[in-house]
């Protein structure tokens, strides 16, 4: 019951991240004094992020492991989060959503991960519970941004995904087993 508790846990972050920031666009906008388009562009660095990331996650952790993966893009995540909090400027903003991206693409890894443990219907079981989940989450992501950022401002949004994902953090460090008990050599040429 744990690896699902933590899987589940590793995503919530990764898939609020986006939504739970854009009811503070207007905020972000009158702070640095940009037009709306610029601060729109962190959705874009951001999917950017994903892509770049997705390409090279899934198969480095078929070769390093999916437990060495899912912490160096936890971290990547807490990293781009915490950027976010502190940004000072457009560009370290954009920079951090772009860092935040990276992260959020070892999702992946985490499907990887049920392939790994489970078989058969529980494997089909529990990713359809995940994705629920997920789809529940998506869904209060703004309304939870929007409070947020009445409450505490445009960072507390960031704030609040850079605790999610440092509390996910330590758990994945001393709880996720490696589930990755065959790995490749690793190759470009795959």
């Amino acid at each position: 019951m744990l690896l699902p508790f933590l899987l589940i846990l590793s995503l919530i972050a990764k898939f609020i991240e986006i939504d739970i920031s854009v009811p503070s666009f207007p905020d972000i906008v009158l702070y640095f004094n940009v037009p709306e388009g610029t601060i729109q562009l962190t959705i874009a660095y951001n999917f950017l992020g994903v892509c770049i990331g997705g390409l090279f996650f899934g198969p480095l952790s078929e070769c390093y492991g999916r437990r060495r993966m899912m912490i160096i893009g936890n971290t990547l995540l807490l990293i781009g989060a915490v950027g976010c909090v502190f940004a000072l400027s457009v560009s370290w903003l954009l920079i951090s959503r772009f860092i935040q991206g990276i992260g959020v693409s070892t999702s992946v890894v985490v499907f990887a991960i049920i392939a790994d443990s489970y078989k058969g219907n529980e494997a089909v079981k529990f990713i359809g519970i995940m994705n629920s989940i997920i789809t529940v989450l998506i869904a209060i992501a703004p309304v939870l941004g929007s409070f947020i950022n009445k409450i505490v401002g445009w960072r507390g949004n960031y704030a609040s995904v850079a605790i999610l994902c440092f509390i996910s953090w330590v758990l994945l460090l001393f709880l996720l087993p490696e589930t990755k008990k065959d790995r490749d050599i690793f190759s470009l040429k795959k």
